[in-house]
């Protein structure tokens, strides 16, 4: 399970401050203890996940007397969150309901994914965190209460897209960007751009494919905003969600210009902030390679290995699109001698017949791209 960044470093600060054995024994004298066994617990398959992992946050609390004491809650940045949890009785109470929701969706999406029986009982308890979650917020006081409300309709989203309901995912995405552009907070872009991405994922599943590019216009440009630094991330994955999308349903004009628009914002930053630069490097090959212009291909990826090569494999196994990319061209002399020269497995070359014909597949067996369709026009 992937839990978000929230919560690790919860469970790191957590965990970290609960054990003052370690540092007392830094004064002590070395002792040599005998070592015994223990026997690890049995597993439970039935026990629930966030009781096998226990979040020690469920755990704390603030004594009655200081509760009242709420000089620590205005903090509007999430690096202060764990220094607020500890301190702040409203804030306390909402990470600790928002973990059991985000355990909670967890577990309905894994019930589903495996065809459990207590898949209705699952979602009914996600959805009962949520809306007691809301309820508990109310309208925000502090900063941090906002976050969480933002963080609850992610989560409720996140829920309905995984039961394919769309058009309730699409109207807690909505929820999350209204809060997040009318009470402004700390990283507001960054938290942004990542919910109009699931804006537009729950859009384009619902056919609204107008609306969904719409959407991703007016999340372009905060890439070049004074925290484009770190909106690259998202935006860049929003970006190929973007163009996927179009190369599978044959809108190769847009998915070209939408390539070519991301891949000179990129060039231009810094090296450590170009995130995705690699990926539409790719795309870009694909799209190359599935008209036959070897050469353009080779530029291209001549300019991914001195962008990357120096620190990354020229040819991973594990690489989202690349070699795959190349498929459509795998027999050509230049190319074959190209891939032989970077170290590409034979295992990888070995895929490259059933690539081309096939499309390149994700690991979960979803398609990412169709083979790529043969034409004769120059891209520029």
């Amino acid at each position: 399970m992937r839990f978000g960044l929230l919560i690790q470093l919860l469970l790191v600060a957590m965990i970290s401050a609960s054990h003052p054995a370690i540092a007392q024994s830094k004064s002590s004298p070395a002792v040599a203890l005998a070592r015994t066994h223990v026997e690890p617990k049995p597993e439970d398959p039935d026990l629930p996940l966030i009781e096998e992992q226990r979040p020690e946050i469920l755990d704390y609390d603030i004594p009655v007397y200081r509760r009242g004491d709420l000089s620590t809650c205005q903090a509007d940045a999430t690096y202060e969150l764990d220094d607020v949890v500890k301190t702040c009785w409203p804030i306390l109470q909402a990470a600790q309901l928002f973990i059991q929701l985000d355990f909670a969706v967890y577990e309905a999406k894994e019930s589903l994914r495996k065809n459990k029986d207590n898949v209705a009982s699952n979602k009914a308890k996600a959805l009962k965190y949520a809306k007691q979650l809301k309820g508990l917020i109310g309208e925000p006081k502090f900063p941090l209460e906002h976050y969480y409300l933002v963080k609850n309709y992610q989560a409720r989203g996140q829920l309905h897209a995984a039961f394919a309901e769309y058009e309730q995912a699409l109207q807690s995405a909505n929820r999350r960007i209204g809060l997040l552009i009318d009470i402004p907070v700390y990283d507001m872009e960054f938290h942004l751009a990542f919910a109009r991405h699931d804006r537009t994922k729950y859009l384009l599943k619902l056919d609204r494919h107008d609306e969904a590019r719409k959407n991703f216009e007016a999340t372009f440009p905060l890439l070049f905003t004074r925290s484009g630094y770190k909106n690259g991330w998202p935006i860049s994955n929003h970006s190929q969600t973007i163009i996927t999308h179009a190369l599978s349903n044959g809108d190769d004009d847009f998915a070209l210009s939408s390539i070519n628009r991301y891949l000179e914002a990129a060039r231009d930053m810094d090296r450590g902030m170009q995130f995705g630069l690699i990926e539409h490097i790719d795309l870009k090959i694909y799209m190359l390679a599935g008209r036959g212009q070897v050469d353009r291909v080779i530029a291209l990826i001549d300019e991914r290995n001195a962008k990357y090569g120096d620190i990354y494999s020229q040819c991973p196994n594990f690489d989202r699109y690349f070699p795959y990319v190349v498929a459509p061209l795998h027999k050509n002399p230049k190319i074959a001698a190209k891939l032989s020269a970077m170290k590409c497995s034979a295992k990888s070359l070995a895929k490259m017949d059933k690539v081309a014909g096939n499309g390149i597949f994700s690991y979960d067996g979803k398609t990412q791209l169709l083979p790529a369709r043969s034409e004769t026009r120059t891209l520029e």
